[in-house]
Protein backbone atom coordinates (compact mmCIF):
# COMPACT_ATOMS: atom_id res chain seq x y z
CA UNK A 1 0.00 0.00 0.00
CA UNK A 2 2.56 2.79 0.86
CA UNK A 3 4.65 1.59 -2.00
CA UNK A 4 1.17 2.15 -4.27
CA UNK A 5 0.66 5.27 -2.48
CA UNK A 6 4.26 6.72 -3.40
CA UNK A 7 3.79 5.58 -6.95
CA UNK A 8 0.58 7.93 -7.35
CA UNK A 9 1.85 10.82 -5.30
CA UNK A 10 5.09 10.24 -8.06
CA UNK A 11 3.19 10.43 -10.76
CA UNK A 12 0.70 13.73 -9.40
CA UNK A 13 4.42 15.71 -9.05
CA UNK A 14 5.26 14.48 -12.48
CA UNK A 15 2.47 16.08 -14.00
CA UNK A 16 3.10 19.30 -12.16
CA UNK A 17 6.90 19.20 -12.93
CA UNK A 18 6.83 18.02 -16.74
CA UNK A 19 9.28 20.42 -18.91
CA UNK A 20 7.76 21.74 -21.64
CA UNK A 21 8.39 20.40 -25.36
CA UNK A 22 10.75 23.46 -26.69
CA UNK A 23 10.66 24.27 -30.08
CA UNK A 24 14.31 24.85 -32.45
CA UNK A 25 12.75 28.75 -32.67
CA UNK A 26 13.15 29.38 -28.62
CA UNK A 27 13.16 33.21 -28.01
CA UNK A 28 15.29 34.96 -25.42
CA UNK A 29 12.17 34.94 -23.39
CA UNK A 30 11.35 31.67 -23.89
CA UNK A 31 14.47 30.21 -22.61
CA UNK A 32 15.12 32.91 -19.68
CA UNK A 33 11.51 31.78 -18.87
CA UNK A 34 12.90 27.82 -19.07
CA UNK A 35 15.83 28.89 -17.08
CA UNK A 36 13.31 30.57 -14.20
CA UNK A 37 10.77 27.41 -14.21
CA UNK A 38 13.86 24.74 -13.91
CA UNK A 39 16.08 26.99 -11.05
CA UNK A 40 12.40 27.32 -8.69
CA UNK A 41 11.71 23.45 -9.51
CA UNK A 42 15.02 22.49 -8.32
CA UNK A 43 15.32 25.14 -5.77
CA UNK A 44 12.53 23.71 -3.95
CA UNK A 45 13.22 19.76 -4.67
CA UNK A 46 16.29 20.54 -3.27
CA UNK A 47 14.98 22.61 0.19
CA UNK A 48 12.94 19.10 0.36
CA UNK A 49 15.58 17.10 -0.02
CA UNK A 50 17.63 18.79 2.67
CA UNK A 51 14.63 18.06 5.02
CA UNK A 52 15.02 14.66 4.18
CA UNK A 53 18.59 14.40 5.17
CA UNK A 54 18.08 16.19 8.14
CA UNK A 55 15.06 13.77 9.04
CA UNK A 56 17.30 10.59 8.29
CA UNK A 57 20.25 12.35 10.34
CA UNK A 58 18.00 12.95 13.37
CA UNK A 59 15.69 9.83 13.22
CA UNK A 60 17.61 7.36 11.64
CA UNK A 61 14.70 6.87 8.73
CA UNK A 62 13.34 9.31 6.06
CA UNK A 63 9.79 8.76 4.06
CA UNK A 64 9.87 11.16 1.98
CA UNK A 65 13.60 11.30 0.68
CA UNK A 66 13.46 8.76 -1.90
CA UNK A 67 10.13 10.20 -3.38
CA UNK A 68 12.02 13.51 -3.66
CA UNK A 69 15.14 11.52 -5.16
CA UNK A 70 12.93 10.08 -7.70
CA UNK A 71 11.33 13.48 -8.62
CA UNK A 72 14.50 15.22 -8.81
CA UNK A 73 16.09 12.46 -11.28
CA UNK A 74 13.07 12.71 -13.03
CA UNK A 75 13.04 17.08 -13.74
CA UNK A 76 17.09 17.04 -14.48
CA UNK A 77 16.40 14.10 -17.13
CA UNK A 78 13.04 15.33 -18.58
CA UNK A 79 14.40 19.13 -19.23
CA UNK A 80 15.37 19.46 -22.43
CA UNK A 81 17.70 22.71 -21.53
CA UNK A 82 20.57 21.20 -23.05
CA UNK A 83 19.80 22.22 -26.84
CA UNK A 84 20.62 25.65 -26.02
CA UNK A 85 24.25 24.91 -23.85
CA UNK A 86 26.71 25.10 -27.22
CA UNK A 87 25.71 28.79 -27.97
CA UNK A 88 22.90 29.85 -25.64
CA UNK A 89 20.95 30.31 -28.92
CA UNK A 90 19.08 33.89 -28.70
CA UNK A 91 20.91 34.83 -25.22
CA UNK A 92 23.14 37.24 -26.29
CA UNK A 93 23.69 38.67 -22.73
CA UNK A 94 26.89 37.20 -21.12
CA UNK A 95 25.53 37.01 -17.63
CA UNK A 96 22.20 35.39 -18.97
CA UNK A 97 24.77 32.94 -21.30
CA UNK A 98 26.75 31.90 -18.15
CA UNK A 99 23.82 31.48 -16.00
CA UNK A 100 22.32 28.92 -18.35
CA UNK A 101 25.72 27.51 -18.71
CA UNK A 102 25.70 26.93 -14.49
CA UNK A 103 22.08 25.28 -14.78
CA UNK A 104 23.10 23.02 -16.92
CA UNK A 105 26.79 21.93 -15.63
CA UNK A 106 24.47 21.02 -12.07
CA UNK A 107 21.88 19.04 -14.13
CA UNK A 108 25.23 17.26 -15.95
CA UNK A 109 26.45 16.44 -13.02
CA UNK A 110 23.24 15.30 -10.66
CA UNK A 111 22.12 13.00 -13.80
CA UNK A 112 24.86 11.17 -12.86
CA UNK A 113 24.95 11.76 -8.98
CA UNK A 114 21.33 10.60 -8.67
CA UNK A 115 21.57 7.47 -10.49
CA UNK A 116 20.07 4.79 -8.27
CA UNK A 117 23.32 2.90 -8.69
CA UNK A 118 25.51 5.60 -7.32
CA UNK A 119 22.67 6.80 -4.85
CA UNK A 120 23.42 2.96 -3.56
CA UNK A 121 27.29 2.65 -3.82
CA UNK A 122 26.71 6.15 -1.71
CA UNK A 123 24.36 4.57 0.68
CA UNK A 124 26.46 1.53 1.38
CA UNK A 125 29.46 3.58 2.21
CA UNK A 126 27.59 5.57 4.40
CA UNK A 127 25.82 2.22 6.58
CA UNK A 128 29.71 1.43 6.58
CA UNK A 129 30.60 4.71 8.52
CA UNK A 130 27.57 4.25 10.93
CA UNK A 131 27.99 1.04 11.93
CA UNK A 132 31.68 0.38 11.80
CA UNK A 133 32.90 0.07 14.96
CA UNK A 134 37.08 -0.46 15.55
CA UNK A 135 38.99 -2.39 18.61
CA UNK A 136 40.47 0.26 20.46
CA UNK A 137 42.21 -0.93 23.84
CA UNK A 138 40.23 -3.71 24.12
CA UNK A 139 36.95 -2.05 23.24
CA UNK A 140 35.18 -1.84 20.29
CA UNK A 141 34.61 1.71 19.65
CA UNK A 142 32.39 3.69 17.57
CA UNK A 143 33.98 6.18 15.05
CA UNK A 144 32.08 8.92 16.91
CA UNK A 145 34.04 7.79 20.20
CA UNK A 146 37.20 7.69 18.35
CA UNK A 147 36.55 11.44 16.80
CA UNK A 148 36.00 12.27 19.98
CA UNK A 149 39.37 11.11 21.47
CA UNK A 150 40.97 12.34 18.06
CA UNK A 151 39.42 15.92 18.63
CA UNK A 152 39.77 16.26 22.19
CA UNK A 153 42.07 14.66 24.05
CA UNK A 154 45.27 16.48 25.49
CA UNK A 155 47.38 13.31 25.61
CA UNK A 156 49.59 13.16 22.31
CA UNK A 157 49.79 9.58 22.14
CA UNK A 158 46.43 8.84 23.01
CA UNK A 159 45.69 11.23 19.83
CA UNK A 160 48.00 9.18 17.48
CA UNK A 161 46.26 6.17 18.71
CA UNK A 162 43.26 7.90 17.80
CA UNK A 163 43.89 8.81 14.39
CA UNK A 164 45.42 5.26 13.35
CA UNK A 165 42.06 3.83 14.26
CA UNK A 166 40.16 6.82 12.41
CA UNK A 167 41.96 5.77 9.75
CA UNK A 168 41.53 2.04 9.87
CA UNK A 169 38.15 2.52 8.06
CA UNK A 170 39.79 2.93 4.89
CA UNK A 171 40.11 -0.65 4.28
CA UNK A 172 36.43 -1.16 4.87
CA UNK A 173 35.81 1.76 2.64
CA UNK A 174 38.21 1.25 -0.23
CA UNK A 175 36.23 -1.95 -2.68
CA UNK A 176 32.94 0.88 -2.37
CA UNK A 177 35.06 3.58 -3.33
CA UNK A 178 36.43 2.00 -6.41
CA UNK A 179 33.28 1.04 -7.42
CA UNK A 180 31.80 4.32 -6.85
CA UNK A 181 34.47 5.93 -9.33
CA UNK A 182 34.02 3.17 -11.85
CA UNK A 183 30.73 4.01 -11.59
CA UNK A 184 30.91 7.88 -12.01
CA UNK A 185 33.64 7.22 -15.13
CA UNK A 186 31.28 4.84 -16.89
CA UNK A 187 28.63 7.26 -16.66
CA UNK A 188 30.48 10.17 -17.55
CA UNK A 189 31.68 8.23 -20.33
CA UNK A 190 27.99 7.79 -21.69
CA UNK A 191 27.66 11.36 -21.76
CA UNK A 192 31.01 11.67 -23.77
CA UNK A 193 33.24 12.53 -21.80
CA UNK A 194 36.33 10.16 -21.36
CA UNK A 195 35.93 10.11 -17.52
CA UNK A 196 34.17 11.63 -14.54
CA UNK A 197 37.32 14.12 -13.75
CA UNK A 198 37.28 15.63 -17.33
CA UNK A 199 33.08 16.04 -17.14
CA UNK A 200 33.45 18.07 -14.36
CA UNK A 201 36.52 19.88 -15.77
CA UNK A 202 34.14 20.73 -18.57
CA UNK A 203 31.76 22.25 -16.28
CA UNK A 204 34.01 24.26 -14.63
CA UNK A 205 35.52 25.67 -18.06
CA UNK A 206 31.99 26.05 -19.40
CA UNK A 207 31.28 28.33 -16.47
CA UNK A 208 34.80 30.23 -17.14
CA UNK A 209 36.68 28.67 -14.53
CA UNK A 210 40.39 27.80 -14.51
CA UNK A 211 40.96 25.02 -12.48
CA UNK A 212 44.78 25.33 -11.99
CA UNK A 213 44.19 29.03 -11.22
CA UNK A 214 41.44 28.69 -9.07
CA UNK A 215 43.93 26.10 -6.89
CA UNK A 216 46.82 28.70 -7.66
CA UNK A 217 44.95 31.38 -6.56
CA UNK A 218 43.59 29.60 -2.98
CA UNK A 219 46.69 28.58 -2.20
CA UNK A 220 48.28 31.99 -2.53
CA UNK A 221 45.50 33.13 -0.31
CA UNK A 222 45.28 30.86 2.67
CA UNK A 223 49.33 30.42 2.98
CA UNK A 224 50.13 32.86 4.79
CA UNK A 225 47.01 32.22 7.49
CA UNK A 226 47.70 28.52 7.32
CA UNK A 227 51.18 29.08 8.04
CA UNK A 228 50.56 31.11 11.08
CA UNK A 229 47.78 28.49 11.88
CA UNK A 230 50.71 25.97 12.08
CA UNK A 231 52.97 27.95 14.14
CA UNK A 232 50.79 28.65 17.28
CA UNK A 233 49.80 24.97 17.13
CA UNK A 234 53.17 23.87 17.32
CA UNK A 235 53.86 26.81 19.88
CA UNK A 236 50.44 25.70 22.37
CA UNK A 237 51.48 21.93 21.97
CA UNK A 238 55.46 22.58 22.83
CA UNK A 239 56.27 20.62 19.66
CA UNK A 240 58.71 21.57 16.86
CA UNK A 241 57.21 18.76 14.24
CA UNK A 242 53.36 18.51 14.21
CA UNK A 243 51.96 15.49 13.05
CA UNK A 244 48.68 14.46 11.33
CA UNK A 245 47.32 14.20 14.84
CA UNK A 246 47.88 17.41 16.27
CA UNK A 247 45.89 19.20 13.37
CA UNK A 248 42.40 18.09 14.33
CA UNK A 249 43.34 18.74 17.80
CA UNK A 250 44.53 21.94 17.39
CA UNK A 251 41.66 23.10 15.09
CA UNK A 252 39.18 21.79 17.55
CA UNK A 253 40.73 24.27 20.19
CA UNK A 254 40.09 27.14 18.24
CA UNK A 255 36.43 25.91 17.49
CA UNK A 256 35.60 25.65 21.25
CA UNK A 257 36.15 29.23 21.84
CA UNK A 258 33.19 30.29 18.76
CA UNK A 259 31.35 27.17 20.63
CA UNK A 260 31.76 29.49 23.90
CA UNK A 261 29.60 32.13 22.04
CA UNK A 262 27.12 29.80 20.08
CA UNK A 263 26.75 26.44 22.44
CA UNK A 264 26.24 23.36 19.50
CA UNK A 265 23.12 22.66 20.52
CA UNK A 266 21.63 25.95 19.89
CA UNK A 267 23.69 25.71 16.42
CA UNK A 268 21.56 22.62 15.60
CA UNK A 269 18.37 24.28 16.48
CA UNK A 270 19.03 27.55 14.51
CA UNK A 271 19.96 25.32 11.43
CA UNK A 272 16.22 23.07 11.74
CA UNK A 273 14.88 26.23 11.60
CA UNK A 274 16.80 27.48 8.58
CA UNK A 275 15.31 23.92 6.83
CA UNK A 276 11.36 24.76 8.12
Amino acid sequence: MARLITVAALTFAISIFSADIASSEDSRSDILAKIDSLEKKLEWIDYRLSEGEWELNLTGKSDSLSFYKDLYLYVIGGTDIYKHAKNGNNLTDKTERQRLQVLISEIVTDRIEFQPQLLELKNGLKSIRSSFKVDFQGEQTSLKDIKDLYYRSRNRSQRELGSRAWYSIGENLAPGVYKLIKARNESSSRLGYDNYWEMVSSQFSQNGVDIPALVKSIDSLTQFPYTQFKDSARSSLGVNQLELWDLPFSHSQINQQGDSYFPIDSQYTFAHRGLT
